[in-house]
């Protein structure tokens, strides 16, 4: 049997201003053992060369109208998805196509 692994590292960096507002900058690696069959090719999801491995950035910006209310808006970019940054599903989609912006409403207790 074959043996695999999926190793994943994140860093951030936060910053608040004052006691309202606060900014994140955030790396993210994702690397691990290449399977085709595990990883296999498909459009959107899937991996041309059977490769786990994605990095990226996230930037998150927060602001709390009330000590408990936290609402923020975060973009992740992503610079390699599945194993490359171009034609990464063999389909022709590229990493950057992965990119997305979340906005968030949190209740914090």
């Amino acid at each position: 049997m074959a043996s695999h692994h999926l190793n994943t590292v994140q860093g951030n960096i936060e910053y608040h201003f004052g006691t309202r507002f606060s900014g994140t900058v955030g790396y993210f690696d994702v690397t691990g053992t290449a399977d085709p069959l595990l990883f296999a090719q498909a459009p959107v999801s899937g991996s041309a060369n059977g490769s786990p491995q994605s990095n990226g950035y996230l930037l998150n910006f927060s602001w709390w109208p009330q000590q408990n209310i936290d609402l923020a808006v975060q973009y992740t970019a992503y610079a390699r998805f599945n194993g490359a940054g171009t034609n990464y599903d063999g389909a022709g989609r590229n990493a950057a196509a992965n990119n997305s912006t979340y906005l968030l409403v949190r209740f914090v207790f």
